[in-house]
């Protein structure tokens, strides 16, 4: 059995989202949740699931280092946590 990720404490949520903004991008949180977005537009959704130990980053715009400098703050902070990277279809505009 698994212990728990230290992100269920309210926090070290809030240590995370300081760290993800400190990137320079924009981050809105909500309990488990995290729209992180650059100056145009969102380019991810991070789901936090601690109590199973698991994360999940839903990429919708894989630019650059972005994934890898998300997943850097993370693992700054709880290194065992188990994060799935998923990389979304980009949505065509009609």
């Amino acid at each position: 059995m698994s212990k728990r990720s230290s992100f269920v404490f309210p926090w070290m949520r809030e240590k995370l989202y300081r760290e993800i903004r400190d990137l320079g991008l924009y981050v809105r949180m909500h309990g488990y949740e995290y729209l992180i977005a650059d100056d145009r537009r969102i380019v991810a959704l991070l789901f936090l699931e601690p109590w199973i130990d698991k994360a999940e980053l839903r990429v919708l715009v894989p630019e650059g280092e972005l994934v890898e400098k998300v997943l850097s703050k993370i693992r700054l902070l709880d290194q065992h946590l188990n994060v799935e990277v998923i990389y979304l279809p980009p949505i065509e505009a009609t």
